[in-house]
Protein backbone atom coordinates (compact mmCIF):
# COMPACT_ATOMS: atom_id res chain seq x y z
CA UNK A 1 0.00 0.00 0.00
CA UNK A 2 1.11 3.58 -0.94
CA UNK A 3 1.56 6.70 1.41
CA UNK A 4 1.25 10.03 -0.62
CA UNK A 5 2.28 13.16 1.00
CA UNK A 6 0.58 16.83 -0.08
CA UNK A 7 1.05 20.38 0.80
CA UNK A 8 -1.92 22.04 2.78
CA UNK A 9 -3.20 25.30 3.50
CA UNK A 10 -1.46 26.72 6.57
CA UNK A 11 -3.57 27.03 9.73
CA UNK A 12 -4.86 30.80 10.01
CA UNK A 13 -1.88 33.01 12.09
CA UNK A 14 0.58 30.27 10.69
CA UNK A 15 2.77 30.73 7.08
CA UNK A 16 4.19 27.48 6.63
CA UNK A 17 1.91 24.96 5.53
CA UNK A 18 0.83 21.67 6.70
CA UNK A 19 2.76 18.20 5.06
CA UNK A 20 -0.34 15.72 5.07
CA UNK A 21 0.23 11.98 4.72
CA UNK A 22 -2.02 9.83 3.45
CA UNK A 23 -2.81 5.99 2.40
CA UNK A 24 -4.42 4.60 -0.23
CA UNK A 25 -6.82 2.98 1.80
CA UNK A 26 -7.72 6.72 3.55
CA UNK A 27 -7.87 8.81 -0.08
CA UNK A 28 -10.63 5.87 -0.72
CA UNK A 29 -12.21 6.36 2.92
CA UNK A 30 -12.15 9.88 2.39
CA UNK A 31 -12.67 10.73 -1.73
CA UNK A 32 -14.14 7.54 -3.32
CA UNK A 33 -18.46 8.17 -2.35
CA UNK A 34 -17.70 12.11 -3.44
CA UNK A 35 -15.40 11.22 -6.57
CA UNK A 36 -17.91 8.15 -7.64
CA UNK A 37 -20.67 10.45 -7.42
CA UNK A 38 -18.99 13.43 -9.93
CA UNK A 39 -18.18 10.43 -12.59
CA UNK A 40 -21.96 9.08 -12.33
CA UNK A 41 -23.06 12.51 -13.35
CA UNK A 42 -20.49 12.99 -16.20
CA UNK A 43 -20.32 9.83 -17.58
CA UNK A 44 -23.25 7.84 -16.40
CA UNK A 45 -23.34 4.93 -13.45
CA UNK A 46 -21.91 1.85 -15.63
CA UNK A 47 -18.71 3.88 -16.96
CA UNK A 48 -15.73 1.59 -16.77
CA UNK A 49 -13.37 3.83 -15.59
CA UNK A 50 -14.84 4.54 -12.60
CA UNK A 51 -12.05 2.11 -10.40
CA UNK A 52 -10.50 2.71 -7.06
CA UNK A 53 -7.37 3.04 -8.40
CA UNK A 54 -8.65 5.66 -11.03
CA UNK A 55 -9.80 7.63 -7.93
CA UNK A 56 -6.46 7.22 -6.25
CA UNK A 57 -5.19 9.19 -9.56
CA UNK A 58 -7.04 11.45 -9.16
CA UNK A 59 -6.65 12.51 -5.70
CA UNK A 60 -2.94 12.31 -6.19
CA UNK A 61 -3.46 15.05 -9.39
CA UNK A 62 -6.08 17.42 -8.01
CA UNK A 63 -3.66 17.55 -4.78
CA UNK A 64 -0.33 17.76 -6.16
CA UNK A 65 0.66 14.78 -3.99
CA UNK A 66 3.84 12.47 -4.12
CA UNK A 67 4.32 9.21 -3.39
CA UNK A 68 6.49 8.81 -0.14
CA UNK A 69 9.41 6.38 -1.05
CA UNK A 70 10.77 4.44 1.72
Amino acid sequence: MSIYKYFAPPDPGRYEPKIVYMTEQEIIYDYWDYWKNRMEDKYGKDYPDTTPDNCIKDWVLIHHAVEVKE
